[in-house]
């Protein structure tokens, strides 16, 4: 199968290929500050996006403890606005953090949490890698934290999840949608997503090729 790869390198605001909406600051070149209100990128819709033989997200974030929502996107191609759905990584009510996907013609959902990854990871760079492997069940999806395993619990299992569909939503980074009470508050650097399927071993090695950035 011919591998898509998007790798964001995040320098400037304004080298950002293929981004309709920047509403956040740097760090430095390489950090993006999201004020947990308004900040948000948005990214243009591409095929490239939408992998539902499988794909993995990579990215390092810093949770900020202080988030003013109960529930914070970190990575989303979800507008529910237009109730076209596919798949986010978020911190909802409490202290869950979880990665799912939407079937939008079935409207059926699968996906798996950190039950306490939201206090577990608050106030420090993390590196996390989310990885989908194209299967039916709560059990095609991963998060590892710092190279290790850390989901412990299905956030859905529903029957008769086919697969994610391609829609127009628009992948985002520190949001969701237009909505602005589900921002999040905290800092992204090194986002990636691919369709190559990683595994433990592919989280390990890139998280200690990576981890002397953040330390």
């Amino acid at each position: 199968m011919f591998k898509y790869l998007l790798l964001l390198v995040l320098l400037l605001p304004s080298s950002l290929a293929g981004c309709e909406t920047i509403s956040t600051t740097m760090e430095n070149p390489d950090i993006m500050i999201f004020d947990g209100v308004t900040d948000r990128v948005t990214l243009q819709d591409s095929d490239y996006y939408t992998l539902p033989d499988g794909f993995t997200i990579k990215l390092w974030a810093y949770i900020d403890s202080t988030q003013p929502q109960a529930y914070a996107y970190i990575v989303a191609k979800y507008d529910h606005d237009s109730t076209e759905w596919e798949f986010a990584f978020a911190k909802w009510t409490g202290t869950p953090l979880n990665f799912w996907l939407r079937d939008d013609t079935a409207l059926k959902v699968i996906g798996r949490s950190d039950a306490n990854g939201f206090t577990s990871f608050q106030n420090q760079w993390t590196h996390f890698v989310l990885t989908y492997d194209g299967g039916i069940t709560s059990n095609s999806l991963r998060i590892y934290a710092n190279g290790i395993r850390v989901d412990d619990v299905d956030f859905y299992n529903e029957a008769n999840f086919v697969s994610i569909r391609n829609t127009t939503a628009k992948l985002r980074l520190g949001a969701r949608d237009s909505a602005v009470n589900q921002r999040f508050k905290g800092k992204i650097s090194m986002f990636k997503i691919t369709s190559d399927i990683w595994y433990a071993k592919d989280a390990l090695t890139s998280y200690f090729k990576e981890k002397s950035y953040f330390e």
